[in-house]
């Protein structure tokens, strides 16, 4: 029988890692015009946003990725990140379909970080999911909620070179 995390000790214990996270600096690297950040209200996180940065005159919602594991040797084959398909399959609900308008993985360890525009990511996906089913590894997770509810999310691992591109139509490969 696989394992069933607990959605709430998750979160919880992801929120609790973020903010001991310089999130600063991570968002510097990705916005020149970075000014400030803020924790997203409950309201925003359930709709799919944990962040609310603000870049110049304008404030983006952001989701991040929290990857716990120790940051892979850049360029080796470990070196993927998870790549949500569906976030709860039993319902037919896709991943990135929340409010965010950037998603951003960032390793806990050494807060290598990468940032994609979550519309650009979910096209990206649409238009490469049959050729990941082959040639991607794709993993299932099992998740219960407070209220007893057991769903199952699946997602791919993906090269990061391959996530570091979307968007930017510099890939090397066709799209």
């Amino acid at each position: 029988m696989p394992y069933i995390y607990n959605f709430e000790k998750n979160r919880i214990e992801a929120e609790r890692i973020l903010e001991g996270l310089n999130l600063e600096k991570v968002l510097r690297r990705h916005f020149s015009d970075y000014v400030d950040h803020l924790k997203a209200t409950k309201k925003q996180d359930k709709a799919g946003t944990d962040y609310l940065v603000r870049r110049g005159r304008a404030t983006h919602r952001v989701d991040f990725k929290l990857i716990r594991k120790k940051t892979p040797r850049i360029g080796s084959r470990r070196d993927c990140l998870p790549v949500e398909y569906y976030s709860v399959k039993e319902r037919g609900i896709r991943g990135y379909e929340g409010d965010a308008d950037y998603i951003i993985w960032v390793y806990a360890d050494t807060l290598r970080s990468v940032c994609v525009e979550r519309k650009a990511l979910r096209e990206y996906i649409d238009g490469h999911h049959l050729e990941w089913t082959y040639f991607l590894e794709e993993r299932e997770t099992k998740t219960r909620m407070r209220s007893g509810y057991v769903y199952t999310s699946t997602f791919f691992k993906v090269p990061t070179w391959v996530v570091e591109g979307v968007g930017r139509n510099d890939l090397g490969i066709a799209a």
